[in-house]
């Protein structure tokens, strides 16, 4: 029946076993000192009294805001929590922002399947390896798992709508993400930016990746923007080096400058969209694609697509940083190469996947001077 908990009131506890069954406790203040963990003149880590074990009883509704988070103003001193359990038949449907902000020590938390939002920081900088959320969970607030730099396996849930901006930011032990089963379809910005280990990314279902969502994931080897991808934002995955294949999906509307910049050891680039539009000026959509690969890139235009669009494969105005194509694939529905699409960009060959009776591609102006196509179906063989 407890309703609110006063300022302090078990600060510098020795508490070892804590039972929580209160049904809706009032939020905690910023500077709350509820759990402070100890006095000033103990600061330092070793000397902690606390050692709190914490069991959520079968009552228990929400978890208040700030339930671990004592004093804002002290962000780096926080009680010593060695363990967080929710008992089997628990009833907890939200998690507060900042209830279990930065407890390193806890490694293990399983989530009661009647949780349906996570707060703003309210796991951040925690040291849980594994996360399942279970599937009632719509909402996962902004930084609610930042900096988790332990955390390596998460299993979304098939109701998930929202992941707030930053929300995985820093987890750079990440290694794999399906949004395919979610109901997800906005990346907020830098939600998984500096994922440093991330190697598995499955996009469908997804329509719009925000600002930096994936920027510095530098462990992604294949790149496949799913077809139902529309807006890919500004920096969205820049800095992903280690990416070898890139396939931009069918449905691609928009991409921002800076998307797929220092992509340097690109070998091949799928576009199945028909739908993109003219890249805008100074773009760097592309800036250093490709450049540790001597030989240059692969460009795969597939059947559907025609066109071009402009400035494509133009950058920005820098002379010294030159896109180097080997082969540029053009499908038979291809009618046109827009406007600065290839301005400044090294193009080895052209392989026309029809005859040359069929070929009927018009090159616009300030595009450089491109090699004569090879018509696949005329010959019998071409290295």
């Amino acid at each position: 029946t407890i309703n609110k908990i006063g300022l302090g009131a078990f600060s510098s506890s020795g508490i070892v076993n804590l039972y929580y069954d209160a049904e809706e406790i009032v939020d905690f203040y910023g500077s709350n000192w509820v759990f402070y963990p100890q006095n000033e003149k103990d600061f330092a880590p070793e000397q902690m009294k606390q050692n709190i074990h914490l069991l959520v009883g079968p009552n228990v509704k929400c978890i208040p805001s700030r339930f671990f988070f004592p004093l804002g103003t002290h962000t780096g001193l926080h009680p010593k929590v060695s363990s967080i359990e929710f008992c089997k038949d628990s009833k907890v449907t939200s998690i507060g922002e900042y209830a279990f902000y930065n407890l390193e020590d806890i490694q293990t938390v399983y989530l009661p399947s009647s949780l349906k939002t996570i707060g703003e920081y309210a796991f951040y900088n925690m040291g849980i390896k594994e996360l399942k959320l279970p599937d009632l969970v719509t909402t996962i607030g902004k930084n609610a798992f930042n900096f988790c730099d332990s955390l390596k396996n998460i299993k979304l849930s098939k109701n998930l709508e929202f992941v707030g901006e930053s929300a995985f930011y820093g987890c750079e032990k990440l290694e794999y993400l399906d949004f395919s089963q979610t109901k997800l379809k906005t990346i907020s910005k830098h939600s998984f930016k500096n994922c440093s280990s991330l190697t598995y990314l499955n996009l469908s279902g997804v329509e719009q990746i925000e600002e930096s969502a994936f920027e510095n994931d530098e462990a992604l080897l294949d790149l496949s923007i799913a077809d139902t991808v529309k807006h890919i934002g500004l920096k969205a995955f820049m800095g992903c080096e280690s990416v070898k294949s890139l396939y931009l999906g069918n449905s691609v509307e928009v991409i921002n400058e800076y998307a797929f910049k220092d992509l340097t050891n690109l070998e091949q680039l799928f576009v199945a969209s028909n739908d993109l539009a003219d890249l805008v000026s100074g773009n760097n959509v592309f800036t250093n694609l490709g450049n540790n690969n001597e030989k240059g890139i692969d460009v795969i235009y597939q059947t559907g697509v025609e066109k071009i669009v402009s400035r494509m494969f133009f950058p920005h105005s820098d002379a010294s940083n030159v896109i180097h194509i080997h082969r540029l694939f053009l499908p038979t529905s291809m009618k046109e190469i827009k406007e600065f699409a290839l301005y400044g960009a090294t193009v080895d060959s052209i392989r026309y996947q029809g005859k040359e009776s069929n070929y009927q591609v018009s090159v616009e102006g300030h595009n450089n001077e491109l090699p004569k196509p090879v018509y696949m179906e005329d010959i019998d063989y071409v290295d």
